[in-house]
């Protein structure tokens, strides 16, 4: 106990409280001592003779009181410093696992134990945090991992929705949003927009001779030159059965025909090479061409202007292509030229 008092006075020498103590304990002598022969002096001058023995005991009575108190107020002080230092090491911390020690056996030792208790709560409540904040972080990673396969997904659906799934080509459904947003283009900036209708000759005569799976072949590799032919801005369309529909943006029709025309002359010489595992295939192709303003007022009489061309080439002995201009009008345009 003596130690604890000791400890405890180190920890409070510099505190006003305990020099108050000190003081009180080396006074209180003296004041027993005249509190007694006070009291003795009023009450039976004849008991004045036993004043001295009895102020010394009493005396020793006060001093041990005082210390005694003293002991007890150094005590309760020091363990609630001790106490509020471990609150503040807690709060600077924010480990609440730790413990507080009060080893005397006033009613402070249950307080330690009741905010002991208390850190204890706050600090499996703290790891039932971590454990929801973890479990929260992990849903939120699958979350988002989960939006982006939706995503994908959407992409993909997209995608098929707009593409041809045998040629990875625009789709006809797809072509009229692409061919509105260049029309739109083209009347707000005055630049000409060109389409090449395009058609294989004889694709039934292919299928027929050769089976329809070569034909897929063909017009996957007709599908894979066109990309190789044009631009990037360019679109190329799946338009149905073996006709295309070639999108270009910018482009006046002198350009446009420059293009039908290569298109014309290397896709034999392609497709051959591309299929060579297939003997004797020959394939050629028709091209229609129409332009705007020139050719049509709109996207639908744009596109039936170039089928119309189209048609002409065909009747005319494919392997050809013709430009339809305005007023109704037709040039034709040798593929050999």
């Amino acid at each position: 106990m003596n130690q604890l008092m000791l400890s405890n006075l180190r920890r409070l020498d510099k505190k006003p409280i305990a020099r108050a103590l000190v003081i009180f304990a080396a006074i209180s002598p003296l004041l027993g001592q005249l509190a007694l022969v006070f009291l003795l002096s009023r009450n039976n001058v004849a008991l004045a003779s036993y004043a001295r023995p009895m102020a010394v005991i009493f005396s020793f009575v006060s001093i041990s009181f005082a210390l005694w108190a003293a002991s007890t107020i150094i005590r309760v002080l020091g363990s609630i410093e001790l106490i509020s230092d471990h609150l503040t090491e807690i709060k600077s911390s924010g480990r609440f696992g730790d413990r507080v020690e009060v080893t005397d056996k006033l009613c402070l030792s249950k307080l330690a134990d009741e905010i002991n208790s208390f850190t204890s709560r706050i600090e499996e409540k703290e790891r039932d945090l971590k454990v929801q904040d973890k479990m929260i972080t992990e849903r939120e990673e699958q979350n988002a991992m989960l939006w982006l396969e939706i995503e994908h997904n959407l992409n993909l659906a997209k995608e098929d929705a707009e593409t041809d799934p045998l040629t990875g080509l625009f789709n006809r459904k797809s072509m009229v949003a692409k061919l509105e947003e260049a029309m739109t283009d083209a009347q707000m900036t005055g630049k000409p927009l060109s389409v090449l209708m395009a058609d294989l000759d004889h694709f039934k005569r292919v299928n027929d001779t050769y089976g329809h799976q070569v034909g897929d072949e063909v017009l996957k590799a007709f599908a894979k030159f066109l990309k190789n032919v044009i631009r990037g801005n360019d679109l190329a369309v799946r338009y149905g059965g073996e006709e295309f529909l070639i999108i270009l943006p910018s482009t006046p029709v002198k350009n446009a025909i420059q293009v039908a025309k290569r298109i014309n002359k290397q896709l034999p010489d392609f497709i051959a090479e591309e299929l060579a595992h297939v003997g004797n295939l020959t394939c050629t192709v028709s091209v229609g061409v129409a332009d705007y303003p020139a050719c049509a007022r709109n996207k639908d009489e744009l596109i039936a202007t170039a089928d119309s061309a189209l048609y002409e080439a065909k009747q005319a002995g494919r392997d050809l292509i013709i430009y339809s201009g305005d007023m109704g009008c037709h040039d034709t345009v040798s593929a050999k030229a």
